[in-house]
């Protein structure tokens, strides 16, 4: 029935005819289901994804279920990391103009600053840079360390301070790699990675 369907769209299932072509068996679910459930059921999904994007990382990064809707689950598939990427590329984009904001107040200084305010003091950074995977108010971490130079890092989508360790897996041939995703433990370190 039209009801089960639209309940449990992954049980329609249709072996094509030896006459069938390709694009038959997605006419039959638009034959079963109705458009305008398919439309809505597309469009309170996409409504809960855009609120959440809106959300900082910390907040907004709960997995909305996808609906058990066939066309919105295989359009789903494609979005669900999107808020993730994003915010590497961000967390990236502000880890790379703190560094060299430090190495412009090192050449000028001959030291690196003791805090990031310093450098908003010195007009290299309008503010203190935000660590967009932490909670709203929460600054890229910084310090000094004895050796002259410094550790400057994001927590990452983990959340977790993990007291700098960069975030290292494996990609399918074992080879280390430094790939940043959802499922990533570490931190996002200054200079670990090639933005």
């Amino acid at each position: 029935t039209a009801l089960e369907c639209m309940t449990h769209p992954e049980r329609i299932h249709r072996e094509p005819d030896a006459d069938d072509t390709p694009n038959e068996s997605g006419v039959y679910y638009g034959d079963i289901v109705p458009p305008r459930y398919v439309i809505n059921t597309m469009g309170d999904y996409m409504d809960k994804l855009i609120a959440q994007s809106k959300q900082p990382y910390s907040i907004g990064n709960r997995e909305i279920p996808v609906p058990n809707e066939l066309i919105t689950r295989i359009f789903a598939a494609t979005i669900t990391s999107v808020l993730c990427k994003y915010t590497v590329v961000e967390t990236g984009d502000d880890l790379l103009r703190t560094a060299l904001a430090l190495r412009i107040h090192r050449a000028r200084t001959g030291k690196y600053p003791a805090s990031l305010a310093e450098l908003v003091t010195a007009k290299l950074l309008p503010a203190v840079p935000q660590d967009p995977f932490a909670a709203p108010g929460t600054a890229l971490t910084y310090r000094v360390t004895p050796n002259d130079t410094y550790t400057l890092y994001s927590v990452a989508p983990d959340g977790k301070d993990n007291n700098g360790r960069g975030i290292v897996g494996k990609n399918a041939k074992g080879e280390e790699t430094r790939y940043v995703s959802t499922e990533s433990i570490g931190d996002m370190v200054a200079g670990w990675y090639a933005y």
